[in-house]
């Protein structure tokens, strides 16, 4: 892959060899392999590396995005409690707050194990009772964290880079591990 560059900065790529194809003015330097997915207009041209980030801060910001894109992903996953997968997403667990507070307050009103409604899971709809809102809500959000916690972790090593190949290490090395299992 290379850049071209105007002013110092990308503002052009190619995946093919620019050699004798464009005008001889024009300046194109390699982009390290490493960067090829990071590397956008931002960058700068470097005499040693071809081109680099434009800081440290930036592909840090780069990489922290892309982190939480995948613990968004993470996240959505699913967990299983007893034989049933539930839906993780945000709007899902928002929903099964929800229902907790419904179901407590038709059990406040009508006595308790009064409440039972069809819940769409990943497998089909059962039947929920208070008790069984709860402990999905529970594991829903216990899984939930643990991307979150994850999703930290992998931000600490990242602070912890000094220099754009580490950042770049770093990713490489944690985005596809440590994820957290099913939570059943």
């Amino acid at each position: 892959m290379w850049a071209r560059i105007d002013n110092g900065l990308a503002v052009e790529f190619t995946s093919e060899d620019p050699s004798d194809r464009f005008h001889p003015d024009l300046t194109w330097v390699a982009v390290p392999p490493s960067l090829h997915s990071w590397a956008d207009t931002t960058y700068v041209a470097d005499t040693e590396d071809g081109l680099r980030p434009p800081s440290l801060d930036t592909i840090k910001a780069q990489a922290r995005a892309r982190v939480a894109a995948r613990r968004y992903q993470e996240q959505g996953r699913g967990v299983t409690v007893g034989s049933f997968r539930f839906h993780t997403d945000q709007e899902a667990c928002a929903n099964l707050t929800g229902a907790v507070v419904l179901a407590r307050e038709v059990e406040a009103r009508d006595g308790p194990g009064s409440y039972g409604a069809k819940w769409k899971t990943l497998d089909g709809f059962i039947i929920l009772d208070l008790t069984g809102l709860i402990t999905v809500g529970l594991q829903a959000g216990a899984f939930v964290q643990s991307c979150y916690d994850r999703e930290d972790a992998i931000g600490v090593l990242l602070d912890a880079a000094t220099d754009w190949t580490a950042v770049v290490a770093v990713y490489d090395a944690e985005i596809d591990t440590g994820w957290p299992a099913d939570a059943a």
